[in-house]
């Protein structure tokens, strides 16, 4: 079984497993001459991962995405319609994120906002070519799980957007346990998740505040 992995947002690349055992992996700067290449969907890296394999797209079984970047005509509907129609005509940003318009749309489903069988044609994959969804975070954390031999007592943090989002994981030596972020953090809608960080981060000033007064006190 190959199981192809792609990744379209900053740093974009490809990777090939072929029975859960890394066959390839190519970064889209490697081949684009781009540094940090990424941001859109047709990568080259992923032609170049099949190459190292020898393999083609037809011979892909399942593919796998983060809720990624992806072009206008694989979703059913999209938020802003009108607005879509516009930038479709015009060519202009033919894209949207996933993830962002689960959130809008209010729908945790990915089969019902994308038409798999558009990205499947897109993408020059067989019909019967699985099609699956991980949290972007959580792949970070399993890729350096299975790559490191701790045995237990381990903890994984994934970190991004300034820090403003972040999960953390813990491996007792049986199974890996989410302690935040995970499915709920990316559920959140981004207004609510920066109004919660915005006080957060004022807590944490109010704190340093009292510390500071604290230390200055004592010095007299």
């Amino acid at each position: 079984m190959y199981i192809l992995g792609v990744h379209t947002g900053h740093d974009a690349g490809a990777c090939l497993f072929r029975d859960f055992e890394l066959v390839a992996f190519c970064k889209e700067e490697r081949v684009s001459r781009v540094k940090n290449d990424g941001g859109f969907f047709g990568l080259l890296s992923i032609d170049e991962v099949l190459r190292i394999a020898g393999i083609s797209r037809d011979q892909v079984d399942t593919v796998a995405f983060t809720r990624m970047g992806f072009p206008l005509e694989c979703f059913r509907q999209t938020s802003k319609p009108v607005k879509d129609f516009v930038r479709q005509a015009l060519g202009k940003n033919r894209s949207r994120l996933l993830v962002s318009e689960m959130r809008k749309q209010q729908i945790w489903n990915e089969e019902e906002v994308l038409e798999y069988s558009t990205v499947r044609k897109i993408m020059g994959l067989r019909d019967d070519c699985e099609v699956v969804f991980t949290n972007h975070h959580y792949a970070h954390i399993l890729g350096s799980f299975k790559y490191t031999d701790w045995e237990e007592g381990s903890l994984y943090i994934s970190c991004g957007g300034g820090g403003a989002h972040y999960s953390a994981y813990y491996y007792d030596g049986n199974s890996l346990e989410c302690l935040h972020g995970g499915e709920k953090l990316w559920c959140l809608d981004n207004k609510m998740l920066e109004h919660r960080l915005a006080w957060l981060g004022l807590a944490w000033l109010g704190l340093a505040w009292l510390m500071r007064m604290l230390r200055s006190m004592r010095a007299f």
